[in-house]
């Protein structure tokens, strides 16, 4: 059974580093990619609301053609060698959305 998110007509990677190169990747699907969406990370958030949203920028790394694919697409790249890099602002393993 598809859920909206499978619906949406846009299904990305995207990665918001902050100015010291500390990053976050995410997936997200929308209809509308200036929706002003901005990542959903605990970590992120804290980095956000600490040093402020012009403190980080966001990325689109790539496209995928539908929410299946994302979801595999965010466990390649947010893998235990991510989660291991003192760069990553991501918790947990990808593709769980």
């Amino acid at each position: 059974m598809a859920n909206r998110a499978d619906k949406r007509k846009f299904h990305y990677i995207y990665k918001i580093t902050r100015f010291d190169g500390k990053y976050y990747i995410g997936m997200h699907s929308t209809d509308d990619l200036e929706d002003g969406y901005f990542g959903s990370g605990q970590r992120l958030w804290k980095s956000v609301k600490y040093h402020g949203r012009e403190k980080h920028s966001m990325e689109i790394l790539e496209f995928l053609p539908s929410r299946a694919e994302l979801k595999k697409r965010e466990r390649e790249l947010v893998n235990e060698v991510t989660l291991k890099d003192p760069e990553c602002l991501n918790l947990c393993l990808g593709g769980n959305g």
